[in-house]
């Protein structure tokens, strides 16, 4: 053997010492989360599966025919990889109130995955405004306190093909009680985001969808359809101002009680309206939606009036 030779060999027993410490440490990340259900869905069995069938034929190629048993200590290290994602894959350390064979679990980890195989292909087609339009139907969905089963599954049936998970979705303020100005805040910053009017119009549709899935429509839901869909109206009619206008007043009695004010609304400046001064806490499409805000300012015993600005610009003030 040449010199030339023996420096090829020693590099290959080399990559091949590095190879097994390759090979130890991905089983051994895995093994300790062997037993985990969540970790088994993760990994692909189709994958493992057909690795261990290709793998095979070479591994007879190189100690058969060419003698090459270095290359063949390579593909042996795979191979013991691949078998222990495959059993990994299948569930097989998975603690289970019934005990099931290999076959078993394999046909279920691939009728699993059968479901899952195009996710992938449509996160391509994911657009930006994925999360948003996630939290908004999050949001829609626990209004009423309760998410119902046809809820949850229409709420998945939209997140898992672009590859979210609903638990993963950040929604600002699900952990406290959501209400109907959370959605409508939501919705407001997703048409922030400038998405396409023919979108926008598909949210709606999904917002409705949501809002019967539980086959009833509570009050809080009622309103949030009359608001979003005339913030929808608004925004497809693209700037057109031939929409009117409802906004929630908050007049101030005293000094003290303008600052108690201030902290409740965004906008802290006193506005001049109907010949007197207020703050507006907030503008809105649907006069309903406006005077149920309004009355929780009612509630919270401070002077609270909704005005009407029409699409010619008169204002005409409603009361609460």
């Amino acid at each position: 053997m040449s010199t030339f030779d023996q420096i090829i060999t020693s590099a290959a027993i080399l990559g091949l010492a590095v190879s097994a410490v390759i090979s130890y440490l991905k089983v051994n990340k895995l093994w300790a989360r062997r037993h985990i259900k969540e970790v088994t869905e993760s990994i692909s069995v189709a994958a493992a599966l057909l690795s261990l069938l290709t793998t095979v034929p070479f591994l007879l190629k190189f100690i058969v025919v060419d003698r090459d048993y270095v290359a063949a200590g390579k593909f042996i290290l795979s191979l013991a990889v691949f078998v222990v994602f495959f059993l990994v894959g299948i569930g097989f350390w998975v603690r289970r109130e019934q005990r099931l064979g290999i076959w078993r679990m394999l046909r279920g980890a691939l009728a699993t995955e059968r479901g899952e195989l195009t996710y992938l292909l449509h996160s391509f087609a994911r657009p930006r405004e994925a999360p948003a339009i996630l939290k908004i139907l999050q949001l829609v969905s626990m209004v009423d306190n309760e998410l119902d089963d046809r809820e949850k599954e229409l709420l998945e049936s939209v997140a898992l093909p672009w590859g979210i998970h609903p638990d993963d979705i950040e929604a600002a303020g699900m952990d406290q009680q959501t209400d109907i100005s959370s959605v409508q805040t939501a919705f407001r910053e997703y048409l922030a985001l400038k998405p396409s009017s023919g979108q926008v119009e598909k949210v709606f549709d999904l917002v409705k969808f949501m809002v019967h899935a539980d086959r009833k429509v509570s009050e809080e839901e009622s309103l949030i359809l009359d608001e979003v869909g005339g913030a929808v109206r608004a925004y497809v009619v693209e700037g057109d101002a031939d929409h009117d206008v409802f906004e929630v007043l908050l007049v101030p009695q005293s000094d003290e009680q303008l600052e108690i004010m201030k902290a409740e609304v965004v906008d802290g400046t006193l506005h001049e309206r109907a010949g007197g001064r207020a703050l507006v806490a907030g503008s809105y499409f649907s006069e309903s939606f406006a005077r149920a805000i309004c009355l929780r300012y009612r509630r919270k015993h401070f002077f609270c009036t909704v005005e009407r600005l029409t699409a010619e610009g008169e204002r005409i003030l409603l009361g609460g």
